[in-house]
C-alpha cells in the first residue's frame, strides 16, 4: 500500500513465539503488532509471545484489541504483564469510541537513534 509517499507493507505471521523470530529473523519488521487473541494462550505463551514480537521488530510495538473490565485484559494485568517483560516503552492508549478498549503501544527507546541528528 503507499499513500503520500509512504510505503506501508503488512504481513501476517502465523508462527507462535520463538518460532517465528527463528523463521524470520530479529528485527524484520519495523512494527510488531500483537492482536486480541492473544489473552487466549496460557500466561507464558502470553509472554513468550509478547516478546518474541518485540524481537521481530524493529521500531515499536503494538498490542491491540484490549478491553477494560469486561475482558480478561484487565488494566491492571495488561500493566502487569507489561512491567515482568520491562517493556516500560509501552503506554496505554483509550480509544473512546469502543466503550473502554484501549491499546498499548510504543516505540523502542532505541528506535531512532541510528539516524543522528536532525
Amino acid at each position: 500500500m503507499v499513500d503520500a509517499g509512504l510505503r506501508v507493507t503488512l504481513e501476517r505471521c502465523e508462527h507462535r513465539g520463538a518460532e517465528a523470530v527463528d523463521h524470520l529473523g530479529a528485527g524484520s519488521f519495523d512494527y510488531g503488532l500483537v492482536g486480541p487473541s492473544l489473552h487466549r494462550l496460557h500466561e507464558l505463551d502470553r509472554l513468550t509471545t509478547l516478546r518474541a514480537a518485540e524481537r521481530l521488530a524493529r521500531h515499536g510495538l503494538m498490542w491491540t484489541g484490549l478491553i477494560g473490565k469486561e475482558d480478561a485484559h484487565t488494566r491492571r494485568s495488561v500493566l502487569e504483564v507489561r512491567s515482568r517483560l520491562s517493556m516500560r516503552y509501552l503506554e496505554g492508549v483509550p480509544l473512546p469510541r469502543f466503550r473502554g478498549a484501549f491499546l498499548m503501544a510504543g516505540e523502542f527507546p532505541s528506535a531512532w537513534s541510528g539516524l543522528g541528528r536532525a
